[in-house]
C-alpha cells in the first residue's frame, strides 16, 4: 500500500507548496480537493488545470484522486442530471491529471427513503462509470452521511457492475455504524469494490459530546489504525491509503506542518511492522 494526503489539510498553501510537501513529508501521492485554498469545481479554467498538471509532472508527483462535491443519491431526476453533468466534467479533469479516481458523495436530501436514495445513486453512478470506462478513471462512493454503513454502498455497487465504480472507505466516519461487528466482518463488506481508503483519527460524534466530531493526530483517537491496516492486507488491498486531515473545515485542528509528517511517519511504521 502507498500513502497519499488530501490537500484539504492545507487550505493556506499554494499549489506549489502542496506539491513540494508530498515528498518532503514522506508521501507517495497527492489527493486533490483544493486549489490555492478553494474547492476545485467542475468549471475550473484551462489555465488552472494546466498549472496543476505541469507542477505535478515536474515534481514527479502522482495525483491519485480528484475529490468532488458530486452527490449521486438524488431521487429528483433534474437534480440527479445536474450531478451527472458535474461528475462527467470532473472525470474529464481527473483524466487530464492522470488521476485514476474521482470521489463522489451519496448526499441524499434529508428524509429521503433509503430505497429512493439507492435507486438515484445507482442511476447516477452507472452513467459516471460508463464514461469512466472510456477515460480509465473510476468513480468511488465515500462511506458518508446516509451511506456511512457498508450495506448501503454495497447495495448500490451490486447494481452497477462496472469495474470503474467502487468504494472509498472513510474508516473513522464509518466506525459508529460497525456496531458489534468484528474487523473481519467489517472487512468482508469492503472486500469487493474497495478502491480507496481515507484515514483520519479522532473521536466520532455522540450525544455525549454534542454530536461533534473531534479530530486528533494519529494514535490519539478512536481509529483502530493497526487493525484496519492488517485487515486491508489480509484481503489483498493494493490501493492507496490517504490522510484526510480536514483543516479546511476545522481550522482549530493542528496545522498541516504538524499533522502531515506525524501521520506519514506512524503509518509507515505500522505498515513496516505488519
Amino acid at each position: 500500500m502507498k500513502i497519499a494526503y488530501s490537500n484539504l489539510s492545507s487550505p493556506g498553501w499554494t499549489m506549489e507548496r502542496t506539491v513540494q510537501a508530498v515528498k518532503e513529508y514522506g508521501y507517495d501521492g497527492l489527493e486533490l480537493r483544493l486549489l490555492d485554498g478553494e474547492v476545485i469545481k467542475p468549471d475550473l479554467d484551462k489555465a488552472s488545470r494546466e498549472k496543476i498538471a505541469r507542477l505535478c509532472k515536474e515534481a514527479g508527483v502522482s495525483v491519485i484522486c480528484l475529490d468532488t462535491s458530486v452527490t449521486i443519491a438524488q431521487p429528483d431526476p433534474e437534480k440527479r442530471a445536474a450531478q451527472v453533468r458535474d461528475g462527467l466534467a470532473m472525470l474529464e479533469m481527473a483524466a487530464q491529471f492522470s488521476a485514476p479516481l474521482i470521489r463522489v458523495f451519496p448526499g441524499p436530501p434529508e428524509g429521503t427513503p433509503q430505497a429512493d436514495a439507492i435507486a438515484g445513486a445507482v442511476d447516477c453512478l452507472a452513467k459516471l462509470a460508463k464514461r469512466g470506462e472510456e477515460l480509465g478513471v473510476s468513480a468511488v462512493i465515500e462511506t458518508h452521511d446516509a451511506f456511512s454503513s457498508s450495506d448501503a454502498v454495497s447495495q448500490v455497487l451490486r447494481q452497477v457492475p462496472s469495474k470503474k465504480a467502487g468504494i472509498l472507505w472513510d474508516v473513522l466516519n464509518s466506525m459508529p455504524f460497525w456496531g458489534k461487528m468484528s474487523m473481519d466482518q467489517a472487512m468482508n463488506f469492503y472486500r469487493e469494490g474497495l478502491l480507496h481508503v481515507h484515514f483520519k483519527d479522532g473521536f466520532f460524534a455522540t450525544p455525549e459530546n454534542g454530536n461533534k466530531w473531534k479530530f486528533t493526530l494519529l494514535g490519539q483517537g478512536q481509529l483502530p489504525t493497526v487493525d484496519v491496516l492488517k485487515g486491508l492486507k489480509q484481503v489483498g488491498y493494493q490501493g492507496w491509503v490517504s490522510v484526510e486531515w480536514e483543516k479546511k473545515w476545522h481550522m482549530e485542528i493542528e496545522e498541516p506542518e504538524v499533522a502531515l509528517p506525524q501521520y506519514s511517519k506512524l503509518l509507515r511504521q505500522y505498515m513496516a511492522a505488519l
